[in-house]
């Protein structure tokens, strides 16, 4: 078994996509929106699916900086 930790040093990206199933990918979409996310092209929607962890939402430079601060 691979603990998150492990997942990220050794960019495990699926262990990253189980973990939104197990959460819910809908839960994870909300969460996404809430860090300032707003979906560019989507026209403000954010689809709940697995492949959020792999970086297939279009995002600006300013959404991720915006979301690294709510980090700190």
């Amino acid at each position: 078994m691979l603990d998150l930790n492990q997942a990220t040093e050794d960019a495990v990206n699926t262990a990253f996509a189980e973990l939104i199933s197990e959460i819910g990918p809908a839960d994870v979409a909300d969460l996404v929106k809430r860090f300032g996310f707003s979906g560019e092209g989507r026209k403000g929607e954010i689809p709940p699916h697995c492949s959020l962890s792999l970086g297939t939402l279009d995002v600006s430079v300013l959404e991720m900086a915006r979301a690294y601060a709510g980090l700190s």
